[in-house]
């Protein structure tokens, strides 16, 4: 048997010798695989180990994040170039308004105006007038002259004439557009055999209620005694006294005269007629009349000469 089996190795050795060269290299090419053909779904879980992992193999993109301990920060880079500007962005919504400042200060004066109109330098009212007067531009001051009424007269020819209106000059320190009341004083009735002569009103200026300058008016006249004149006028509000003067008596059969700028004269006997109906006779007591009634007294007045 032995010499049987050396007999047929002997016989088929070199054939033997190939078979076996050509088995092991088909199991060789069976064990050999394509790079990069075996991935995580060819793997089972947990198949793959550290120790099976070459040191410096992976990569970070390896690993889940968190898994690699952060490294040291690294130096600072440099600067980059600016980046171009943008486009304007929208506007916002205005804001509140701020606080006022302070006023800035008063700015030049401005080059005088053309002068205006001249006014009437003198205003004159008469006779029971009232009337307001406004203050125009350019004047400062006014010189006011009042005379009161007179005082009506006696009824009869022997009775005694009204006394005459009291007087006052005054100057009154004033600005445009002031606004002065004005009021001239209305002569007093005559008697009549059934009514008693009347007293002269007071003329009067004022301002806002302040009295500037009064001047009373004459007593009338009666059948016992002369009328007597007006006191002397008086001023205040801020005006100054120029000159004053009590007014005149009425004499029997006449009435008061006292000439100071108006020529007034009294009532006159009882053929003159009434005083109260000529200028002449402004703040003049009322004459006499017989043998029913008497002349009223003459209308006082004021007179505005304005002061530029």
């Amino acid at each position: 048997m032995r010499r049987m089996v050396l007999g047929v190795l002997r016989r088929h050795g070199i054939a033997l010798a190939a078979l076996f060269i050509a088995l092991g290299g088909t199991s060789y090419a069976a064990i050999r695989l394509p790079a990069h053909s075996v991935g995580a779904k060819q793997l089972a879980r947990g198949a793959v180990t550290a120790p099976a992992v070459k040191n410096g193999s992976l990569h970070a993109t390896d690993f889940a994040k968190g898994q690699l301990p952060a490294g040291q920060r690294g130096a600072a880079g440099a600067k980059g170039d600016p980046g171009a500007q943008g486009p304007p962005g929208a506007t916002g919504p205005t804001g509140p308004a701020g606080t006022a400042g302070a006023p800035g200060p008063a700015g030049p004066s401005g080059p005088s105006g053309p002068s205006g109109p001249s006014g009437d330098a003198t205003q004159l009212y008469t006779r029971g007038a009232s009337a307001t007067f406004t203050v125009p531009a350019g004047v400062t001051g006014i010189v006011a002259e009042l005379r009161g009424a007179g005082g009506g007269g006696g009824a009869s020819p022997t009775d005694y004439g009204g006394g005459q209106g009291g007087f006052v000059r005054a100057y009154i320190p004033v600005t445009p557009g002031d606004v002065l009341a004005v009021l001239a004083g209305r002569g007093g009735s005559g008697a009549s055999n059934q009514f008693p002569s009347e007293i002269g009103t007071p003329s009067q200026v004022s301002r806002g209620g302040s009295t500037l300058a009064t001047a009373p008016g004459g007593t009338g006249g009666s059948g016992q005694a002369a009328g007597p004149g007006g006191a002397t006028g008086t001023v205040g509000g801020g005006a100054s006294g120029l000159s004053t003067a009590a007014g005149a008596s009425g004499t029997q059969g006449s009435g008061g005269n006292g000439l100071v700028r108006h020529p007034e004269a009294g009532g006159g006997p009882q053929s003159t007629n009434d005083a109260d109906l000529s200028s002449s006779f402004l703040g003049s007591g009322g004459g006499v009349n017989g043998p029913q009634f008497g002349y009223n007294g003459a209308g006082g007045y004021v007179e505005l000469q304005l002061a530029r």
